[in-house]
């Protein structure tokens, strides 16, 4: 066999090789792609994520102000609306990723809350961030099963998917 040849047989033989690899790689990408979306389907349905039914959801915290100093115990008052009869509302201190909800949680049908918020563990001096969160009905069940435990290492935020309708730092007065 001459170089020349050699040379046509080894692109040949390249070029088929390559061609059954794309073939390969093909068929596969059509096989996962259905499997995948199948196995996405099924794990957000499991999920504490919130519906884009919420995406017009508004929430504030109207007192305290951010940047108060405030006693461990105080009065919070929040309005909202647009809330989805299916979410539930809770106030919860946070720090970086991990909330402790606290009781009671907000009622959806009022626009008005108020509710005695007191901070236990904080030293005087403390900066806190309170956060008015938005769970779904799954997000809800994680933060009840979370209080009857009696757990103290806090939600984190993957795990509760919640959204922040508001976030103030307050500081514990001396």
């Amino acid at each position: 066999m001459s170089d020349g040849e050699e040379k046509s047989l080894s692109s040949k033989t390249h070029a088929t090789i390559v061609a059954v690899v794309v073939a390969l790689i093909g068929a596969t990408a059509v096989v996962a792609v259905p499997v995948i979306e199948n196995n996405l389907s099924k794990s957000s349905n499991k999920s504490a994520e919130i519906p884009l039914a919420t995406a017009k959801a508004k929430g504030k915290i109207i007192t305290p102000s951010s940047g108060d100093f405030v006693s461990n115990e105080f009065l919070v008052r929040v309005e909202h609306s647009n809330v989805p009869k299916d979410a539930y509302l809770w106030l919860a201190s946070s720090s970086r990723d991990y909330h402790w909800p606290h009781r009671p949680s907000i009622q959806v049908g009022s626009p008005t809350a108020q509710v005695q918020w007191k901070e236990g563990s904080s030293k005087p001096g403390t900066n806190f961030q309170l956060s008015f969160l938005l769970v779904s009905e799954q997000g809800n069940e994680i933060i009840e099963d979370w209080m009857k435990e009696e757990k103290w290492d806090g939600i984190h935020t993957n795990k509760l998917s919640p959204v922040f309708l508001d976030k103030i730092e307050l500081v514990i007065a001396k």
